[in-house]
C-alpha cells in the first residue's frame, strides 16, 4: 500500500516499536500496555521482540475480524501481578478489582449505594401511581356526586 501519512518514521512498526521501548523505562507504572495492529507480519515482529525482553512478563493477541479486514490486538505487563481475566470479563459493572481479584471495600459501598437510590427510585415511583391512582378515583367520585345533584359536598 501507499506510504503517507504514517507518522515520524517505521509505519505501524515504528511506533509499536518506541511504545515497547516506553514501556520498559515506565516499568510498573501501566498494567498492561495495548495496540492493534493491522499487519500480520508487523504483529510477527512485534511479538518476537515482546518474547526477547526479559522484563516482559505477559503477552497477550487477539484478532478483530470485520468483513474481509484482519486487526490484531497485541497487549504486554510488565508486572507480575495476576489478574483474573476471565472474572473481569464477566463482570457486569465496570468497577475496579483489587489486585489479589478481590472487590474493594469502596467498590462495594458504591454497590451497596446504588442498590439503596435504586430501591429508594423504585419505592417514589410506586408512592407516585398510587398518588395517581388515589387522585383519580377522587374525581370519580366527585363526578358521581355532582351527577346526582350532590354539588355543595365537596
Amino acid at each position: 500500500g501507499e506510504k503517507t501519512g504514517r507518522g515520524p518514521g517505521g509505519g505501524e512498526a515504528g511506533f509499536v516499536g518506541r511504545m515497547i521501548s516506553d514501556s520498559l523505562v515506565m516499568k510498573g507504572q501501566v498494567l498492561w500496555y495495548t495496540t492493534m495492529i493491522g499487519r500480520k507480519k508487523t504483529l510477527k515482529a512485534l511479538l518476537a521482540r515482546l518474547r526477547g525482553e526479559k522484563d516482559v512478563k505477559g503477552i497477550r493477541t487477539t484478532t478483530f475480524v470485520c468483513g474481509r479486514t484482519t486487526r490484531w490486538g497485541l497487549a504486554w505487563t510488565l508486572t507480575s501481578v495476576s489478574v483474573d481475566l476471565e472474572r473481569v470479563k464477566r463482570r457486569k459493572t465496570r468497577d475496579a478489582i483489587a489486585a489479589d481479584g478481590e472487590e474493594s471495600d469502596e467498590v462495594r459501598a458504591n454497590k451497596a449505594r446504588r442498590k439503596q437510590a435504586k430501591l429508594e427510585r423504585r419505592k417514589k415511583a410506586r408512592e407516585s401511581e398510587e398518588r395517581a391512582r388515589l387522585a383519580e378515583e377522587e374525581s370519580a367520585d366527585q363526578d358521581l356526586m355532582r351527577a346526582m345533584g350532590f354539588d355543595g359536598f365537596a
